[in-house]
């Protein structure tokens, strides 16, 4: 809808002029429903506004401490990831110088009863009386009142004890010495009637060497053992 506007000041003259002589007519009309208006100029950009400088301080201070935290638990996980690695290679190790360990040990031990049984053989050369406590004390283990004890020797040691009988004028006792070259020096046997009694020194030998849990045999690779043909055992009181 639209209606004619006169213009202020145009009602003076009507009375004297025409209608052509009137003033200019302005027409409004209202503006129809629907249609797009007039997009308003844009407005200019507002500046960005920094934030204080404290506040910036605080931030860096925050992404610091952030960036602290999280390299401190990287670092701890390697760290772990590193000892667990360690841990294992020590395990490995400690298996193998156990292993080393053990077979030194083992080496050591041979070597050191390499060493005695040198020890032995040259102590019984040397001081062969050493056979005579040795008798004494398988004699004295014998049961009282045995019958028909025999002490068998090697010749060479039942040649030293007739002469300790000897120089020391002693009676004969009542068992009888027996000459075997089978056996070693510094041992002897005691056979009686109803018991036997090894204490040579291959058995004196083994029964050492078993509590440490070893099976070295003694054998004397120097003086081969002289059979039984070539020198028969011989008895005598």
């Amino acid at each position: 809808m639209a209606r004619s506007i006169m213009r202020k000041g145009d009602g003076a003259e009507t009375g004297r002029g025409t209608k052509a002589d009137a003033g200019e007519v302005v027409r409004w009309q209202m503006d129809t429903i629907g249609e797009p208006r007039a997009t308003p100029r844009a407005t200019e950009a507002t500046p960005e506004v920094r934030p204080p400088e404290e506040e910036l301080a605080r931030i860096r201070e925050v992404a610091r401490a952030q960036g602290h935290a999280e390299g401190l638990a990287a670092g701890r996980a390697a760290g772990a990831r590193e000892m667990a690695e360690l841990g294992q290679l020590l395990g490995r190790l400690r298996e193998v110088m156990d292993g080393f360990e053990q077979q030194l040990a083992g080496d050591m031990l041979g070597l050191a009863l390499e060493i005695a049984r040198q020890i032995m053989r040259h102590t019984i050369h040397v001081h062969p009386e050493v056979v005579l406590p040795v008798i004494r004390e398988a004699i004295a283990s014998l049961p009282q009142g045995s019958l028909h004890p025999r002490l068998i020797l090697h010749p060479d040691d039942a040649l030293l004890v007739r002469s300790v009988l000897d120089a020391n004028q002693l009676t004969p006792a009542p068992w009888r010495i027996v000459e075997d070259a089978k056996l070693e020096r510094g041992g002897c046997r005691v056979e009686t009637a109803a018991s036997e009694l090894d204490a040579t020194v291959e058995s004196r030998w083994k029964a050492v060497i078993a509590n440490l849990g070893r099976e070295d045999a003694w054998v004397d690779l120097e003086v081969p053992a002289r059979s039984s043909a070539s020198t028969p055992s011989r008895e005598s009181r």
